[in-house]
């Protein structure tokens, strides 16, 4: 093969533009990827907070019928905290998605008494419901949730009790 041959082809091989795009491609596809992912794991998180936030109130307004005033015997519900993260899971749907996500729903209900004996009913119930959000989009779970993969939420909600006015003798049974 002579010189000439050699660069003529040479030159022929320097000036074919097919398969340019190929390197760009992947060079750029895999930062393409890792944002696209990440996006995604943003929005479920975000999804997950709103779901939990829901379920925040949901729990708060059980909270608000389940435990009423400091009231003795049949007015103290001694089981609403269950009954409320029994409602706070259903009020997420956790039987679906959000059963993976949202794993651990713990719900914690605290009866401000701010009014004494006779304005009991009137007083706050704080509400404080929180889980822990397991991150599951690939490649974005570390960037977005760092290196243990989820996210701690948590929502403490008052609503005031508006119970009825109960008549309180001085051992504090309602009448």
């Amino acid at each position: 093969m002579s010189t000439k041959k050699f660069f003529e082809k040479l030159r022929l091989l320097v000036s074919d533009r097919k398969g340019v795009a190929l390197p760009e491609f992947a060079i750029v596809i895999f930062p393409l990827c890792c944002m696209f992912f990440c996006l995604a794991q943003v929005a479920e998180v975000f999804i997950g907070h709103l779901a939990l936030h829901h379920a925040a109130v949901v729990a708060a307004r059980c909270a608000v019928i389940e435990k009423g005033p400091l009231l003795p015997g049949k007015y103290i519900d001694p089981d609403a905290e269950t009954f409320c993260k029994n409602a706070a899971i259903a009020g997420v749907g956790i039987e679906a998605f959000w059963g993976t996500q949202l794993p651990d729903i713990t719900v914690a209900i605290d009866f401000k008494n701010t009014g004494g004996d006779h304005f009991a009913q009137y007083s706050d119930v704080v509400t404080t419901t929180s889980a822990t959000y397991m991150c599951g989009v690939p490649l974005g779970q570390r960037l977005v949730c760092g290196s243990n993969k989820s996210k701690q939420f948590s929502f403490a909600i008052a609503l005031p009790h508006e119970g009825a006015m109960y008549t309180l003798d001085s051992d504090y049974n309602g009448s």
